[in-house]
């Protein structure tokens, strides 16, 4: 048998089994593709709702800045508001930022989408007490 003619049986024979059924094609899992962030999707307003551990309920409101700085408001239940400012960069996935009395903290982000992202803290002035805790930022709209 020529071998032009041995591939088109094969072919056929192929083509013929997948339309009675006999094999079954399985597609390799296709993962889908990872968006990549950077400081500017950090740049708006956002907040997050948390029971701070040592001062209670509040809402974190920051304001991220292209300047690579940032305004920060915590608005507790009682009515005590706290304001500050840092400044920051991110290198993905680590988010580290310095505070106007030179104090330093640091984060691993994960993005959930371009408009919500987990803040998981690894350091901070206050590590015995905030290692590990996480917020969950969401922009405002």
């Amino acid at each position: 048998m020529k071998p032009n003619l041995v591939r088109m049986l094969f072919f056929c024979g192929f083509i013929i089994s997948i339309v009675h059924g006999n094999i079954n094609a399985q597609s390799s899992p296709v993962s889908p593709p990872t968006k990549s962030y950077t400081e500017s999707n950090f740049y708006g307003d956002w907040f997050t709702k948390v029971n701070e551990p040592i001062n209670g309920n509040c809402t974190i409101e920051v304001k991220w800045k292209p300047n690579n700085t940032t305004s920060i408001r915590f608005i507790y239940e009682s009515g005590k508001v706290i304001e500050t400012s840092s400044k920051w960069k991110y290198t993905d996935p680590y988010y580290d930022e310095v505070f106007p009395d030179g104090t330093k903290g640091r984060a691993k982000i994960v993005w959930l989408s371009p408009d919500k992202f987990k803040l998981i803290i690894l350091e901070n002035q206050d590590t015995e007490n905030y290692k590990n805790i996480y917020r969950i930022f969401e922009r405002k709209k």
